[in-house]
C-alpha cells in the first residue's frame, strides 16, 4: 500500500469480518504494528480479492459498531 508520503508500506492482514454481506479487512503495518490499523472492504473480481476504501459513512458506522463488538467479544 502507499501512504499519505507516496512512501511503499508493506501491510499485514490481521482479521476478517462480515458485516451486512460484505466481508471486510483489518491490516496493520508489518514494520510499526502498534499504528492504528486501517479496515478496508474486500471483494471478489476475477477469482482476486481486491481491496477498497470505505467511503460511504453509513456503511464506515456499521463496519466500525461491529468491529467495536469483535474486540469487545475477544477481549
Amino acid at each position: 500500500m502507499t501512504n499519505e508520503q507516496g512512501e511503499d508500506v508493506e501491510m499485514v492482514l490481521v482479521e476478517t469480518f462480515d458485516v451486512a454481506d460484505k466481508l471486510y479487512a483489518l491490516l496493520l503495518e508489518r514494520e510499526n504494528p502498534e499504528a492504528d490499523g486501517i479496515i478496508l472492504r474486500m471483494e471478489e473480481e476475477d477469482e482476486e480479492m481486491v481491496l477498497y476504501n470505505i467511503e460511504d459513512e453509513a456503511e464506515w458506522k456499521a463496519v466500525e459498531a461491529a468491529y467495536q463488538e469483535l474486540i469487545a467479544q475477544q477481549g
